[in-house]
């Protein structure tokens, strides 16, 4: 697992780099057999040559594991103890208009809120956030044990919260891996309903990064397979240029991506027990305040690569330290 998958472009920097201590190689040698004479300069040659190789190789080298170290590789996981006081929740809520197809009564979003307001009633200890998503994911409310302020909020959520357009899950589950805190012992999730339509960014992406800091996605997926119109109001509905009516279905590959790829679960809106579910999800039976649990981590690599690194360039300095003193 790359915590920072971006870093590893810097590596693309090693091509001028070689092709620099190659074009380097060549200008050196020729003046060595100026300056050698006839009689030393293939002797010279000879130790320019295994210098100069290792001397590129290991700060090639150093390059490579230094870079890779701050691109937080890691592999395996290790068991952490920690105190549980309760669950933080990010409530991530789709507000696309195609979340107001009425294929899950009495629409998506309208079921979603419902949904909530259950939870809401239901969960323990428990502190909640809310992210709303269309084209840009915003944090609408930060952590709060204040419910109260939650449902004021799902009474007027609809499209017209974010005038941005577009669906963007990758943005949603990114404000909403920035609403919870790891500063506590906490459990951490992310309740993320969606129709699972994205026409921008790379959900899975989100999904990798809220993996690495072991926080689960439970994907509620808002709708149906058959799909529905999305309807304007008034009668009328979204259209394609012919006349014909959109229909939004469900992406429940997508969705189910996100869910195991960040180790929660896909859960479907229109499931008569989700509340029921939800609720033991959030609620985590046999835990609770003071209860001692254990979690497992991935185990950060940079410590290796790091000490690969500063050997490479202690190897460096010495090849270009050391003299030779019987090559004159």
């Amino acid at each position: 697992m790359i915590a920072n998958p971006g870093g590893l472009w810097y590596l693309l920097i090693l091509i001028p780099m070689v092709i620099l201590l190659w074009r380097r190689y060549f200008s050196g040698a020729r003046d060595i057999k100026a300056l050698g004479g006839a009689w030393r300069s293939q002797r010279l040659l000879n130790v320019y040559l295994v210098k100069s190789f290792f001397s590129g190789l290991t700060f090639v080298l150093f390059c490579v594991f230094t870079i890779l170290a701050l691109s937080g590789i890691s592999w395996g996981r290790y068991p952490v103890s920690e105190r549980y006081l309760g669950s933080d929740v990010a409530l991530t809520i789709d507000i696309s208009r195609s979340m107001l197809a009425e294929d899950v009564y009495p629409s998506r979003l309208a079921r979603t809120a419902g949904v909530i307001e259950g939870l809401l009633d239901r969960a323990k200890r428990s502190r909640f956030s809310v992210v709303v998503f269309k084209g840009i994911g915003v944090q609408v409310i930060p952590l709060t044990e204040d419910t109260s302020v939650i449902s004021s909020f799902l009474q007027s959520m609809g499209p017209g919260v974010l005038s941005s357009p577009g669906t963007d899950i990758e943005k949603g589950v990114d404000a909403a891996l920035e609403s919870l805190s790891l500063r506590d012992g906490n459990k951490k999730m992310i309740l993320l309903f969606t129709d699972g339509g994205a026409l921008s960014g790379v959900a899975e992406a989100a999904a990798r990064r809220a993996a690495a800091r072991s926080i689960p996605i439970y994907a509620i997926a808002a709708g149906s397979a058959a799909g529905a119109p999305i309807p304007l109001g008034g009668g009328r509905y979204v259209t394609h240029r012919d006349g014909e009516r959109v229909i939004t279905r469900v992406n429940d590959p997508l969705l189910e991506r996100i869910a195991s790829t960040s180790g929660g679960k896909l859960l479907p809106l229109d499931d008569p027990l989700l509340l029921t579910k939800l609720t033991a999800i959030v609620n985590r039976p046999g835990g609770g305040g003071g209860s001692v649990e254990f979690r497992f981590e991935p185990r950060d690599q940079y410590r290796s690569f790091l000490v690969l690194a500063l050997l490479c360039l202690a190897l460096f300095v010495g090849v270009r330290v050391v003299r030779w003193r019987d090559t004159f």
